[in-house]
């Protein structure tokens, strides 16, 4: 039987980083080597899968928050545009109201004035009346007179 003859011939092992190393196959230190270099492809196997888990998440929140900015954005539009209208009804609405200020103005000016007709009309009615009475009462008493005379001068003959 033959032994078994271990290799003395140096091999490239890569390592991570991308650093290769010159080691003789089957010795202790390769077997440390690999069992580091596992563990360090395990531990970035492990990494790599929760940065793709992180940018997943990521990426559906970004997703979302698209979404949502494009949902603001849109409700944005919709309240500037409203806000555009309820400001022209507001100007609309100032206008309409100055012009019936200045209506409920004239109006009132109107009314102060056929007011002031009204009781320059009435004092001329009273004023009227007054000497409509005052006329009648003196042709009253010229009639009563007259008639009085009449009667007196029937009287004798």
């Amino acid at each position: 039987m033959k032994s078994a003859r271990v290799i003395e011939e140096p091999a490239t092992v890569p390592s991570i980083k991308g650093i290769t190393t010159k080691a003789s196959v089957g010795t202790a230190s390769n077997l440390e080597t690999l069992a580091q270099i596992q563990k360090d492809l395990s531990e970035a196997q492990r990494s790599r899968g929760t940065l793709q888990s992180r940018l997943h998440d990521v990426s559906d929140n970004l997703q979302r928050s698209n979404l949502q900015a494009a949902i603001d954005k849109k409700r944005l539009d919709e309240l500037a545009s409203e806000k555009v209208a309820l400001a022209r009804r507001l100007r609309d609405r100032d206008e309409e109201l100055r012009g019936k200020a200045k209506l409920l103005e004239d109006i009132h000016d109107e009314t102060v004035s056929l007011t002031l007709q009204l009781n320059m009309a009435e004092d001329q009615v009273q004023k009227l009346t007054k000497e409509n009475e005052d006329l009648v009462a003196r042709w009253m008493a010229r009639m009563g007179k007259e008639a009085n005379a009449m009667n007196e001068a029937s009287k004798f003959t």
